[in-house]
């Protein structure tokens, strides 16, 4: 069985939206993101973001869990957040959002989604996500999850699995969205802060991921 065949779902949600709309908002995000790293060069927005406080702080953490929820790419997001807050809250800041928007995403898939999902996919593709995962257990839960799709999508097809634990769920969910957004924090860190090794650190990162994507795509494509 192909899971990521099984997990076709995005290619459908595309199509459904739009190829188009979806590249707009991919480069509305993009713009958004350099729109703001122009207009912050003396870190004046940023300063008018830390006065407020704790308000500041849940609404970004809100911000990023709404983003998390929708087919745009959150990395811009996470650039603003790191220019913000610095690169350490900043990171986590953008993981509790991650992982907010993961518990919301559950909610709404595991109670109404799957009969939204069935007219985007055949039912007997989500079918054989379940019986993948449920066949491979934990293991086949960090499998979808290091393959080479939004993770957003990932957190709904399975989300719709009604043999699927939340805590099962949640910890896979929060610990391997870790990697990716440290990689990109180590790439912040390399090009705006000049340092060459956390640059180099978080190229091979980057490469180290998407290379793993690649293996276990391979290496379970005909299971």
């Amino acid at each position: 069985m192909n899971l990521l065949r099984g997990l076709e779902t995005w290619r459908l949600i595309r199509a459904r939206i739009g190829k188009k709309r979806v590249a707009i908002l991919v480069a509305a995000a993009l713009l958004s993101a350099a729109a703001f790293f122009y207009l912050d060069q003396n870190n004046h927005l940023s300063g008018v973001i830390h006065t407020w406080g704790t308000f500041g702080i849940m609404a970004a953490i809100l911000l990023m869990g709404l983003v998390c929820m929708t087919p745009v790419p959150s990395e811009g997001l996470l650039l603003i957040l790191l220019k913000v807050y610095g690169v350490w809250l900043g990171l986590l800041y953008a993981w509790i959002g991650s992982s907010v928007s993961a518990v919301a995403i559950f909610a709404i898939a595991h109670y109404v989604g799957r009969p939204l999902l069935e007219t985007l996919v055949d039912s007997s593709k989500l079918r054989q996500v379940e019986d993948f995962v449920l066949r491979k257990g934990t293991a086949g839960l960090l499998i979808a999850r290091l393959l080479p799709l939004p993770a957003m999508l990932v957190n709904y097809a399975i989300g719709v699995l009604p043999g699927i634990s939340f805590a099962a769920y949640l910890w896979t969910a929060v610990v391997t969205i870790a990697p990716y957004y440290a990689s990109t924090a180590l790439l912040y860190e390399g090009v705006m802060g000049g340092a060459q090794p956390w640059l180099f650190a978080g190229i091979a990162a980057v490469a180290l991921l998407m290379a793993g994507g690649f293996v276990f795509n391979r290496r379970y494509a005909r299971r």
